[in-house]
């Protein structure tokens, strides 16, 4: 509830997104993921992505697997 309250243009919001986004990617909660991915698309530089030597690479791959895995239960 906090995170939903907070300003979506406060870095420390965009930082827990990003965050929350890899869990909930990684727990196949690919809805929930791609909701984040909304809010932070466009902002690369945050945990957990600037660990791998392509974050860039990393963030995509996670947020184009959650919005397949998303689109391909609604058909």
């Amino acid at each position: 509830m906090d995170l939903a309250a907070a300003d979506p243009a406060d870095r420390r919001a965009v930082r827990l997104r990003h965050v929350l986004a890899w869990l909930l990617f990684w727990q196949d909660r690919d809805a929930e993921a791609v909701e984040q991915f909304r809010v932070i698309d466009g902002y690369l530089g945050a945990l957990p992505c600037y660990y791998s030597g392509t974050p860039k690479g990393r963030y995509l791959y996670a947020r184009n697997w959650a919005v397949l895995a998303t689109t391909e239960q609604d058909t």
